[in-house]
């Protein structure tokens, strides 16, 4: 069973390259906009569900509105182990369509 197998959340968020896309925007913020095929858990649940993100090899690029939430997303991450981490920013994101 391959890793992001065993996690369906995180595997529901790979990307063609394989990368995850982390908004640790807050679930209000995520709803009225996101990035395509991102993943939403705020930075102040990221440390309790790490778990989600599948293996710490995955490259993950964070991005938050104006970068704040990002940098801190990603010292938390780097600290966790996880190998490549990108900072991405703040992030201008349209509304969500229906």
């Amino acid at each position: 069973m391959q890793p992001s197998e065993s996690n369906p959340r995180a595997s529901a968020h790979r990307t063609k390259s394989d990368h995850l896309l982390l908004d640790v925007r807050g679930p209000d913020e995520f709803a009225t906009g996101h990035l395509q095929d991102a993943l939403n858990i705020p930075v102040d649940q990221l440390a309790q569900r790490l778990a989600e993100l599948g293996p710490k090899s995955r490259p993950i690029g964070v991005y938050c509105r104006s970068g704040r939430r990002s940098a801190r997303a990603v010292e938390l991450l780097r600290r966790a182990g996880f190998q490549t981490v990108v900072d991405l920013g703040g992030q201008r994101c349209e509304p969500a369509r229906s």
